[in-house]
């Protein structure tokens, strides 16, 4: 059995909380309660996936009572607390964690796509060519031979002509 850890989330666990704190927090006033538990899926699968076992992610029980009160409410206890989780604050949306810096792109060469990349949003053509350029995958593809064309649409693809 795993054990709560009382270390700092790190952003990539503040990213995911948050996310789950703006789609539920939408979902229920939206009615839309099917959506909101997949919320909360979606949240302990990615949590899972980081492995996280923080105390400051904590707030996804706050999150949970109105959608099942009485587990919400055992687990609550059973994490040390004395008060009910009715009476915690509800958890804040902080949107600096909502911000996207980079973004995964597909790369293309002469139509077919053979890998992804992550690229920071703010880079530039010749910034998107030289990492392009330099990664393994594409070297193999690309054989030596010099690209006629890269094209590079931002926040969508990057194709390289041969």
């Amino acid at each position: 059995m795993w054990q709560i850890t009382t270390d700092a989330a790190s952003d990539a666990e503040q990213k995911v909380l948050h996310r789950a704190i703006k789609k539920i927090e939408d979902d229920t006033e939206r009615f839309s309660f099917n959506t909101g538990v997949s919320g909360f899926m979606i949240l302990v699968n990615e949590l899972t996936d980081l492995k996280c076992h923080k105390q400051e992610v904590l707030p996804m029980l706050i999150m949970l009572a109105p959608y099942a009160p009485h587990i919400a409410e055992e687990l609550w206890h059973a994490l040390g607390n004395t008060t009910s989780v009715i009476d915690a604050a509800y958890p804040k949306l902080e949107e600096k964690f909502l911000v996207e810096t980079s973004k995964e792109y597909p790369i293309s060469i002469n139509g077919k796509m053979r890998t992804t990349l992550v690229i920071a949003l703010t880079a530039d053509q010749a910034e998107v060519e030289q990492l392009v350029l330099g990664n393994e995958v594409v070297q193999k593809w690309v054989e030596g031979k010099t690209p006629k064309k890269i094209i590079y649409i931002k926040n969508k693809m990057v194709n390289i002509v041969i």
